[in-house]
């Protein structure tokens, strides 16, 4: 590669690390806010009421594609009694059925004060950095020679949790569940075909790991 072409893809992964080192920052900073001020906050189980477009759907130039609407979902909780709304603060182009519960915390001294916390900023800030950070960083690794020198069975590994561990996080902030439970009983109740996509990066992540924790074939013909 030309030294001026190394310089530019250098200073391309550079800006992409600073640029998620800085959302990281920004999002830690208001997951801090948010902590402080929701500390007396209590969870409760809201369920999917209803749902407005957000942005519609538009003809994305660059990548010569259409891009798909986006929506802002309206859930209702109960609390003593009382109904409340919340709505998310962005779109989403996952829309689950209706009656969908998701995590929602709110205010005990005002109940209509509440969010989503799964859906909330500081969560697609953390989000973005990480992918802006881990991706850009693994490209750096291999640019510059330092992942070829480590073992190939370690790579493979690595390789594997990252795909988990960020294909898990997406399943969150669509689902709005950690747990297998929860994004089960979104899958069964509101499932998509883009919902595919995370499930398999997920089991592309576990092959990697599992193939490179099992000795290979090599190894297994020396021992006998």
């Amino acid at each position: 590669m030309p030294k001026a072409a190394k310089i530019v893809s250098l200073s391309l992964i550079v800006i992409c690390l600073l640029c998620g080192v800085w959302m990281i920052y920004l999002g830690i900073g208001e997951s801090m806010d948010t902590s402080e001020k929701t500390q007396n906050y209590q969870t409760t189980q809201g369920y999917l009421l209803d749902y407005n477009l957000y942005s519609g759907p538009e003809y994305d130039a660059v990548r010569k594609r259409q891009t798909s609407a986006t929506y802002q979902l309206t859930y209702n909780y109960n609390v003593d009694g009382q109904e409340y709304k919340v709505t998310t603060e962005s779109g989403t182009s996952f829309v689950p059925e209706i009656g969908t519960a998701i995590e929602i915390k709110y205010n005990p001294d005002n109940p209509q004060e509440a969010y989503i916390p799964s859906q909330s900023r500081n969560v697609g800030l953390l989000f973005g950095g990480a992918f802006f950070i881990v991706i850009p960083l693994i490209m750096l690794l291999i640019f510059t020679g330092v992942l070829q020198k480590l073992p190939s069975k370690l790579v493979g590994i690595i390789m594997g949790l990252v795909l988990i561990l960020l294909s898990w996080f997406v399943l969150y902030m669509i689902t709005g569940s950690f747990s297998p439970v929860g994004i089960a009983q979104y899958y069964v109740s509101s499932f998509s075909f883009p919902l595919i996509i995370p499930i398999l990066l997920i089991a592309a992540g576990l092959l990697l790991i599992v193939r490179n924790l099992l000795p290979s074939r090599k190894n297994v013909k020396e021992s006998i």
